[in-house]
């Protein structure tokens, strides 16, 4: 497995206790993540989705330069403070796993969110490695995540 980490910081105008209770309501998260293709709400708590991934034209193979991720997302945890999301699946034939943790801080008339996620790739996406810089890549697609749901939120 490829374990990579990431994180960040962004304020928004909205007060600590509605930004939290929208990252935890999964319904409106996932229509925040850009290129979602289908999803499938289980519970409140949980759902499945599908999203379409853009590896990048520095991926050798065409066929896995762009592809569908069929993946879970769950949030694990949900307090006043903080959400807690973990995500997995599959995606390039390789399994992927995201853990999430978004930590909300009030902040000048609105919240500071602090974000920070773990992700675990598979043994395919690993070999791929070689050809291609995966970190930067799922940085680029994590990013993006982040920024769609900040505009929602915004």
């Amino acid at each position: 497995m490829v374990n990579l980490h990431y994180g960040g910081s962004f304020n928004l105008t909205k007060p600590q206790r509605e930004v939290a209770g929208a990252l935890s309501n999964l319904g409106l998260i996932i229509k925040c993540i850009p290129n979602v293709t289908d999803y499938e709400l289980i519970s409140e708590s949980k759902a499945r989705v599908k999203f379409r991934v853009d590896l990048g034209d520095e991926v050798p193979v065409a066929e896995l330069r762009r592809v569908t991720s069929d993946t879970v997302i769950e949030v694990i945890e949900a307090s006043g403070n903080g959400v807690k999301l973990r995500v997995s699946g599959r995606a390039a034939g390789s399994s992927i796993e995201v853990n999430l943790s978004i930590i909300i801080e009030p902040s000048d008339g609105g919240s500071r969110i602090n974000w920070s996620a773990d992700a675990s790739l598979g043994r395919l996406l690993q070999m791929m490695s070689r050809f291609i810089n995966i970190d930067s890549m799922v940085e680029r697609i994590a990013n993006d995540t982040v920024n769609g749901i900040v505009k929602c939120l915004s």
